[in-house]
């Protein structure tokens, strides 16, 4: 129970992110605007940034104690996903509340990822015959 209530108190940054950038679509819009591809695009991976230094600060001392508790194997495999699952759960409402404040943000995305993926797989099936 200590390890579930933890790793749900480490997941709550990226809710309230998520809150916080859905609760002013305006100001988000605008800022989304007015940053570059790279950070436009990069931004959104910036909302999980908190759990993983909160996962990365109590990780040692997670490992500390499994040289004082017998079951150390059973504790990391019990501990890693919930606290993963809980963590990244708010992730994709983050990501994709960014993408559907705008329709044409939405629109320029696939236009990207389309290029991409046909791109590659242009070369993947020309070097693959």
């Amino acid at each position: 129970l200590f390890i579930f209530f933890s790793s749900f108190f480490f997941s709550l940054p990226s809710f309230f992110s998520f809150l916080f950038f859905s609760s002013f679509p305006s100001f988000f819009s605008t800022l989304h605007s007015s940053l570059s591809l790279f950070s436009s695009f990069a931004f959104p991976f910036f909302l999980l940034l908190p759990s993983i230094l909160l996962f990365l600060f109590f990780l040692p001392f997670y490992f500390l104690s499994f040289f004082f508790y017998p079951p150390s194997l059973l504790s990391l495999i019990s501990f890693l996903p919930c606290f993963l699952f809980l963590s990244f759960f708010f992730f994709p409402l983050s990501f994709f509340s960014f993408l559907f404040l705008n329709q044409m943000e939405l629109q320029k995305y696939e236009m990207i990822f389309t290029m991409v993926f046909s791109y590659e797989s242009h070369y993947f099936y020309r070097d693959f015959f």
